[in-house]
């Protein structure tokens, strides 16, 4: 499966567990910013560099899905295994 459609289809699995993605360019002289999740005013966001490569933001969105249970919404089995590589 190509990369752009994984990347599609961890999107949708984050909106279905009302999970926002944010693209943005992250980088601050002074801090250390790196993508991952937080939440605000009760939403959940995944907050993702935009200079990532298709990848990476892969591999961020896969990681921080990882964190939530999701057990109860149907993931193709190739998705499934990316989000949780050692459960597969």
């Amino acid at each position: 499966m190509k990369e752009e459609l994984i990347l599609e289809h961890l999107e949708a699995v984050a909106r279905s567990k009302s999970v926002i993605i944010r693209y943005e360019r992250l980088e601050n002289g002074e801090l250390s910013i790196r993508s991952g999740s937080c939440r605000v005013k009760g939403s959940e966001y995944i907050i993702v560099d935009s200079r990532l490569t298709l990848k990476e933001r892969i591999e961020v969105i896969a990681k921080e899905l990882r964190k939530r249970n999701l057990e109860d919404i149907y993931i193709l089995p190739l998705i499934r295994e990316i989000i949780n590589p050692n459960n597969a």
